[in-house]
């Protein structure tokens, strides 16, 4: 089975790099979706978001001004009680679920942060870590184009909610980067990610 997803992913992944028209994209997003997007379209990472966790609220927060949070400096938080670096971003938290220490989360933050390009911009939310009807409002509320909250079940009322089937049965969406079946198709395939980024 292991054989089959990789041959899998391996097909959808060139099928969707020829496809993709958009090279000069921002992905900013409050999980790790992004990255993953980045990598199978082999984009170049424009965008500090990159693993790197920002829950509801707080990402509205940091939508709501872009280039102020962008200037400012991350202060790392200590015994913040996670096993991940945590950082402050004047007064939002970042949460560096993939970076083994500060110092290398703060570096690649600032590294990407200088590729953004703002005028090409896409933002993504996921219905979970603090991400609750009212943040999902908001976030729809947001006066910026190209916007999808991906959620657990339908929301007709949210322009932006992208409705992923499979975890109906919960009260928020699961990890969409998980496989949804054994061929190897992940859940955020439901999603035409290269359709919506050439638009």
């Amino acid at each position: 089975m292991v054989i089959i997803k990789k041959i899998y992913r391996k097909i959808i992944k060139s099928i969707n790099r020829k496809l993709n028209k958009n090279h000069t994209f921002t992905i900013l997003c409050d999980s790790c979706v992004a990255g993953v997007i980045y990598r199978e379209l082999n984009e170049v990472f424009r965008t500090p978001t990159i693993n790197v966790g920002i829950h509801g609220k707080s990402f509205i927060q940091f939508l709501s001004n872009i280039e102020f949070y962008l200037s400012q400096d991350i202060i790392e938080v200590p015994n913040s009680g996670y096993e991940h670096p945590v950082g402050k971003l004047y007064d939002i938290y970042l949460y560096f679920v993939h970076s083994q220490s500060f110092d290398e989360a703060k570096e690649s933050w600032m590294k990407r942060k200088q590729r953004i390009n703002l005028s090409n911009l896409y933002l993504v939310m996921t219905e979970n870590d603090g991400c609750d009807f009212s943040v999902m409002k908001d976030f729809d509320a947001l006066p910026l184009k190209n916007k999808v909250v991906f959620t657990h079940k339908p929301y007709p009322e949210i322009k932006s909610a992208y409705y992923i089937h499979g975890f109906e049965k919960y009260n928020e969406i699961g990890n969409i980067i998980d496989y949804s079946n054994s061929i190897g198709k992940r859940y955020y395939d439901e999603f035409n990610w290269v359709k919506w980024l050439n638009n």
